[in-house]
């Protein structure tokens, strides 16, 4: 599965909240364990916290903080009871 890492557009207003029904997964780093974004909609989106932009090396995810290998955490929807 290919992840299409996107920067905001210059200019555009960068979304404040994402609703957590529309999170597939969550990419987290092997090395530090810090999750440094989300898969939503089937889009890559970085967290404002990552001091750096996340970036492929080798067709591999790299962590914006420690440079690690990222990885897909699928959520887990919970079932209404």
């Amino acid at each position: 599965m290919a992840l299409a890492l996107q920067a905001p557009a210059a200019g555009a207003p960068r979304p404040r909240t994402i609703s957590p029904l529309r999170i597939e997964a969550e990419l987290a780093c092997l090395m530090c364990g810090r999750v440094v974004g989300d898969i939503v909609d089937g889009r890559a989106i970085q967290h404002p916290g990552c001091n750096g932009r996340l970036r492929v090396e080798r067709g591999i995810v790299r962590c914006c903080h420690c440079g690690g290998p990222v990885y897909r955490d699928p959520m887990i929807g919970l079932a209404a009871q």
